[in-house]
């Protein structure tokens, strides 16, 4: 017979598989039910493989334990046989079981106080071994995965599941427990191609301990009503949908380098700092959660200019108690801060806002915000962007001569920000009055007003009246066109006045 192809391993072959009963793939549990001594066969030769690793010249011991295994014997009276190291199972690929066979493999596993299993597959859904110590090593987990609140077996990262890979979900949903919490660290530069699915849990330790430069796939993250009462940690993954409601986080939260699809925050406090620095969102949403320390979105990306539909990232009551920084991030689907509350003054330098889907509230709270550290040159600039959503506003009211204002203003000096444009109509109404001022010193207004009939006449003679009659403009105005005068020492003033604004908005207000 042919030797199983796992290394170090020396069992013969099963069936037509190049590898032994322990090693070969396993199937759904009615399938290999139906394989006759297929799963008693894997039974027995775990109990072997256990001792051949303890025991592996020990033949009187060998029988003694394996009658310990197999539930012959009281605990008390060989317990001491697996107190010394842990027993290492190495590759093995563990079936689907019932607890209701005789052959189950767990109640051999429940008996061993400390076990590592290094590059091993399963097929469970569940491994409730409450008294034995574990550590899963680079193994890969075929079917929805449940944790428990296991004890730990010391490792160098000390986490339970290290560079593990879980083809379907992990979750504490539907999961009894002796008490709602998980003690020790997780997960360590895990792989999950599914979702993360943890629900009314307290973490007395870390979550994530993963590395600062490996990339890490997650389809979903969710988390409902649970505390974590350690740094939570959860860098470089690609995530399609995050989701946190009703949860407490009591230390940092460092989200960093992640490209979010969807990312959800409602009904969350932090209460330490929150770093997401360098992440990408798609769609972007944090309601009614309180920050309480530093909230960091640096460097980060918002929605995606390529994209049609809205993205607009939101902040409804999001409540800052201290202070929150979007230093240098990008809203490519704009940005709603209408319902936002902060203490201090948000930082938002070099920040673009994509101003198609962004309200008005939210470039005046910029605005704002660089006024008061006395950045008025970036403030100028959210004004401008200000002015245009209350213009866009104006249109759905009836406050039209607010709105003609709005676009005069945008048309001379594109509300403050253009000196080209004043000093352009500065240098027209000049030209203009000048030809005006030629026109009636050359008898050229007399030969056109002797034409026109006497009303109008006299209309010209009340408006000139009423232009003499202004006191602060009547020692300026020429003669004979006082009205005319008035009007132009109106304009010029108006431009030299949106010259001089313009400039001062370019340089320092």
């Amino acid at each position: 017979m042919s030797k199983c192809a796992s290394i170090l391993c020396e069992l013969e072959v099963y069936g037509d598989s190049d590898k032994c009963i322990l090693h070969s793939k396993k199937n759904e549990y009615q399938e290999d039910r139906l394989k006759i001594g297929f799963l008693e066969g894997f039974y027995e030769e775990l109990i072997e493989y256990i001792l051949n690793n303890r025991f592996p010249n020990e033949k009187g011991a060998k029988n003694t334990v394996r009658e310990f295994l197999k539930g012959h014997r009281d605990e008390n009276d060989i317990g001491e046989f697996f107190n010394e190291r842990p027993i290492t199972f190495e590759g093995i690929f563990f079936p689907e079981r019932d607890g209701r066979d005789l052959f189950d493999y767990k109640s051999v596993l429940d008996k061993i106080d400390a076990v590592h299993f290094r590059y091993c597959e399963f097929n469970i859904s569940s491994l409730d071994l409450r008294k034995t110590k574990l550590f899963f090593d680079e193994c890969t987990f075929h079917n929805r995965w449940h944790l428990y609140n296991h004890k730990l077996l010391e490792n160098v990262k000390n986490v339970l599941y290290q560079v593990c890979t879980f083809n379907d979900s992990v979750n504490t949903i539907a999961v009894e427990y002796d008490s709602p919490m998980l003690e020790k660290p997780i997960f360590s530069d895990c792989i999950f191609k599914k979702d993360i699915n943890l629900e009314g849990i307290e973490f007395k330790s870390s979550l994530f301990k993963n590395t600062e430069h490996k990339p890490l796939p997650a389809k979903k993250i969710e988390i409902i009503h649970c505390t974590f009462n350690e740094k939570t940690i959860l860098n470089n993954y690609e995530i399609e949908e995050f989701n946190c409601i009703g949860s407490e986080f009591n230390e940092k939260f460092e989200f960093k380098r992640n490209n979010v699809q969807y990312f959800l925050i409602d009904d969350t406090n932090f209460h330490k700092i929150v770093d997401c620095y360098q992440t990408s969102f798609g769609k972007f949403k944090i309601n009614k959660s309180i920050f309480y320390d530093f909230g960091g979105f640096e460097d980060c990306i918002f929605g995606n200019e390529n994209i049609i539909d809205k993205n607009t990232a939101k902040f409804i009551y999001a409540t800052f108690l201290s202070f929150i920084s979007f230093r240098d991030a990008k809203f490519n689907n704009g940005l709603d801060l209408k319902r936002i509350n902060t203490k201090g003054i948000p930082n938002f330098y070099n920040v673009f806002i994509s101003p198609k889907d962004t309200g008005r509230e939210t470039f005046r709270r910029v605005k704002d915000s660089f006024d008061k550290v006395g950045n008025y040159i970036e403030a100028n600039n959210f004004y401008f962007y200000e002015m245009q959503k209350l213009k866009e506003e104006l249109k759905t009211t009836n406050q039209r001569s607010r709105r003609y204002l709005l676009h005069l203003y945008e048309f001379t000096s594109n509300y403050g920000q253009s000196y080209i444009r004043p000093l352009t109509g500065l240098c027209l109404s000049a030209i203009i009055y000048w030809i005006i001022v030629i026109g009636y010193e050359n008898n050229i207004l007399y030969s056109i007003s002797s034409s026109i009939n006497k009303p109008i006449e006299f209309l010209v003679n009340i408006l000139n009246g009423f232009a003499k009659a202004i006191l602060p403009f009547n020692k300026v105005l020429k003669e004979g066109m006082e009205f005319i005068s008035l009007f132009f020492y109106i304009a010029f003033s108006s431009f030299i006045w949106l010259v001089i604004l313009a400039i001062k908005r370019s340089t320092k207000r």
